[in-house]
């Protein structure tokens, strides 16, 4: 049996680690989903509190989730195993719902004029952002199924990720070539800066649940 089988084997009639993880990456997947769509809505100057809301909740959910995944782990769920990799695991899939959070806040704030490309490439760096994360659940799904197809889809993150970030220097460069008043410079780059630490939040989930199967499938 694969050794990962036996350590998540608990009670049936509770929730498995495993099961926990792919609620805590699919509320984080929704969130960014979420934010990809108030920034359309961003620009095209539509209402947006009621799907920052939705982020809120979520993050909020996920709080909770991390609070009893922690609680599982340091029971000793996993023993004779360490628990501070699954322990670390949860915390950085529960910072892709916090960096999704505090982008509705920013969003809030106000609206930033925007010429047509500008708009689209921070368009296309969000939708990098959920791509990148969607390959993530797909990896914490694969976890216990397939973990050598779990350890390959981390080379579709990177090199999304490298993309991301090729695009994330260009929209700066953008940026301080408009003429925006400095406090509209300044939020639009904690807005671009917010959605690329999406991308690399979850490269850094992708990389480590590489390291995890190499130190757990023998």
């Amino acid at each position: 049996m694969n050794i990962l089988n036996k350590i998540f084997r608990i009670k049936k009639n509770e929730k498995t680690i495993l099961k926990l993880f792919v609620q805590h990456v699919e509320n984080s997947v929704a969130s960014v989903k979420l934010v990809n769509q108030v920034l359309i809505d961003y620009f095209e100057n539509k209402k947006i509190s009621e799907k920052c809301a939705r982020i809120e909740m979520l993050e909020d959910e996920n709080d909770k989730i991390n609070a009893t995944l922690n609680k599982k782990l340091f029971k000793g769920n996993l023993l004779p195993y360490t628990h501070e990799d699954w322990s670390k695991l949860a915390s950085m899939i529960d910072t892709l719902s916090d960096i999704s959070e505090r982008l509705s806040k920013l969003l809030l704030i106000k609206q930033v004029r925007l010429n047509t490309k500008l708009k689209n490439d921070i368009l296309k760096l969000s939708a990098y952002s959920v791509k990148i994360t969607e390959l993530v659940h797909e990896t914490i799904i694969y976890m216990r199924k397939d973990f050598e197809l779990a350890t390959s889809l981390n080379d579709n993150i990177i090199r999304l990720r490298h993309e991301a970030r090729d695009l994330e220097y260009e929209i700066y460069s953008n940026i301080f070539k408009t003429k925006l008043r400095q406090k509209d410079l300044l939020l639009l780059k904690d807005i671009v800066y917010w959605l690329a630490q999406l991308a690399n939040t979850s490269k850094e989930i992708g990389k480590h649940v590489s390291r995890i199967s190499v130190k757990y499938n023998y």
